[in-house]
């Protein structure tokens, strides 16, 4: 999908139901590596992948994708900004960096909760939670939002910003207004 500043390119990483961790084939990296070469750096480069390559930090319950390694690389050696992928039902945000060296920029990992069941995981555990994304041309800004039973709503939680001309760089902000519950939802 071409955007006016941004190019997202997705790919399956579901085989079965028996791959926990889910997989890129050689083919798959070979077609995915021939679509990216088509585009410079004058836009953003979004991948999307439903399988995620790293566990966020205090999480290990769930494998990563097969070769998460050789994955990360690819995607540095690609050039692309940011990884949009799910799975473990807990969002997170960090950078291929935080896991590899070395690397050229870094590439975002922007991992997803869930919005359509109480399946979060973690520090989201029974909760609800997206990102919205907002891309223009000089950055990326990450907003993740968790749904508060105390306020019935969708908040947002932290602010995630990386700026075009420092893309080795994650600008981090937290909300602090958010009244979670300890154990993640309220039951009533």
């Amino acid at each position: 999908m071409e955007l006016p500043d941004a190019v997202i390119i997705g790919g399956v990483t579901a085989h079965g139901l028996t791959i926990d961790g889910g997989m890129l084939s050689k083919h798959q990296r070979r077609t995915i590596g021939e679509l990216w070469s088509q585009y410079d750096n004058s836009r953003w480069k979004l991948m999307v992948l439903h399988h995620q390559l790293i566990n966020p930090p205090g999480y290990h319950h769930r494998a990563t994708m097969r070769d998460s390694v050789g994955v990360m690389r690819l995607l540095d050696e690609w050039g692309v900004d940011a990884l949009l992928c799910g799975h473990i039902h807990v969002s997170h945000v960090s950078k291929t960096s935080d896991c590899i060296t070395p690397v050229n920029h870094g590439t975002i990992i922007c991992q997803s909760g869930t919005t359509t069941s109480r399946r979060g995981k973690s520090h989201e555990r029974g909760a609800q939670s997206y990102n919205v994304l907002t891309i223009s041309n000089t950055a990326i800004e990450i907003v993740p939002h968790i749904y508060t039973a105390v306020t019935g709503q969708f908040m947002p939680k932290a602010v995630y910003t990386v700026h075009r001309d420092d893309r080795r760089t994650i600008e981090h902000r937290s909300i602090e207004s958010i009244a979670m519950p300890r154990d993640g939802i309220d039951k009533a």
